[in-house]
């Protein structure tokens, strides 16, 4: 005995409309999808990447000799320190040069300025202390991973129906993903696993599409 079945042509056009919708708008899709990615993406660095060659020999022996406390074996801040430091410094009075000072120039000026004070007060107590009981830290090969810093600089946007992934880095990030000169390929865009991904992004697609024919509507 057959099931009646009534065929209701409203929600059957609401369905088509809803997927042709959302096939000719892929952005909430595409914007899902470069969350997952861009995070894929930094876990890779974080990793250590896929095949990525080590230090060079001369640059781990380097990191093995130096400390990453504050104050070095010579008994001063580290010359790393002062740089960072001295940098923020010229930005900041270029900054104010160009458009005068403000509260939150002001803050920083004080912050700054209270990071060289406990500099010099650092260094004050290092020239008492006995070098040989001097505390230098972990070796810097200890804690500092291949592009360490490379992951915060990980973005995507999303240009009319494409999604871009690149380093904020710039020059920087294209030197080390390709390799230029002394310094090897360390490839990190696209990812290794970019097949797996582009299954994810398939799966997502083909998830918008049947959400849409469902409920008339997708993300």
């Amino acid at each position: 005995m057959s099931e009646p079945f009534e065929l209701q042509w409203g929600d059957v056009r609401r369905s088509i409309n809803a997927v042709q919708e959302r096939l000719e708008n892929p952005k909430p899709v595409l914007r899902e999808f470069s969350r997952h990615l861009t995070k894929e993406i930094r876990e890779n660095i974080k990793a250590g990447g896929s095949g990525w060659p080590p230090y060079a020999a001369s640059t781990l022996a380097r990191m093995e000799a130096t400390g990453t406390s504050q104050i070095s074996l010579r008994g001063t801040v580290r010359a790393d320190r002062v740089k960072k430091t001295a940098s923020a410094m010229r930005k900041l009075e270029k900054r104010v040069r160009n458009e005068g000072w403000t509260d939150k120039s002001k803050k920083q000026y004080e912050r700054l300025k209270k990071r060289l004070a406990n500099y010099r007060k650092a260094e004050a107590r290092a020239k008492k202390q006995d070098p040989a009981k001097r505390n230098l830290g972990k070796r810097q090969s200890e804690k500092r991973k291949l592009l360490q810093g490379m992951p915060g600089t990980i973005r995507a946007k999303i240009k009319g129906n494409t999604l871009l992934t690149y380093s904020a880095a710039d020059e920087v990030g294209a030197v080390h993903n390709y390799g230029e000169g002394k310094e090897p390929k360390r490839e990190f865009l696209p990812p290794p696993n970019m097949g797996a991904q582009l299954d994810h992004l398939a799966g997502l697609l083909e998830s918008d599409l049947g959400q849409a024919w469902e409920t008339g509507k997708g993300r």
